[in-house]
């Protein structure tokens, strides 16, 4: 498949990585003065539930560490290397969930055992799948800066022509 980007550029997912080098040494690309690289695979995400929010990185990394060193066989530098803070989530009083990018054998000790034990609490592991959802169109896969649809679909009603805050049907329960 191929997806445009912002920049100008163009993504390839090819099926198989013979095509991919093929397509990488093509002459007619270099001709074309364009160049094929490989992006770099992304890091799963995994979501740690009710942590407190100013627990700092280190604590949680040497957390993962100790409960899953002898199915990863990470050192701990080896695994600060690895693991990244990517955001927070839900409520900001006191408690939320930190998200984190882990390599897949971490995810994988962490999410068999789908709890954490830090500081005498268990917390919740879960997988962290991102779906974003258009507030204009409602669709999934996108946001409304990028949305390509003319007429706005109303979130409560689902009827296209209108968005939620010109809704005549507040009043009845919401569809979607």
């Amino acid at each position: 498949g191929l997806r445009e980007l912002k920049n100008g550029g163009v993504v390839v997912h090819p099926s198989s990585s013979m095509e991919a080098t093929k397509l990488a040494n093509a002459p007619a690309l270099s001709k074309a003065g364009l160049k094929a690289t490989v992006a770099p695979n992304r890091l799963p995400r995994i979501a740690i539930h009710q942590l407190p929010q100013d627990m700092p990185l280190d604590e949680i990394i040497t957390a993962i560490h100790n409960q899953s060193c002898d199915e990863t066989g990470l050192t701990l530098e080896n695994l600060k290397a690895s693991v990244s803070f990517s955001h927070k989530s839900g409520p900001r009083s006191g408690t939320c969930t930190h998200i984190l990018k882990v390599p897949s054998l971490v995810r994988h000790a962490l999410i068999s055992r789908s709890k954490l034990a830090i500081d005498w609490q268990l917390h919740r592991v879960r997988d962290w799948i991102d779906s974003l959802k258009c507030g204009h169109c409602q669709l999934y896969g996108h946001i409304a800066a990028r949305c390509k649809v003319e007429e706005p679909t109303c979130s409560h009603c689902a009827i296209i022509g209108h968005n939620r805050d010109a809704c005549s049907k507040k009043d009845k329960s919401p569809v979607c």
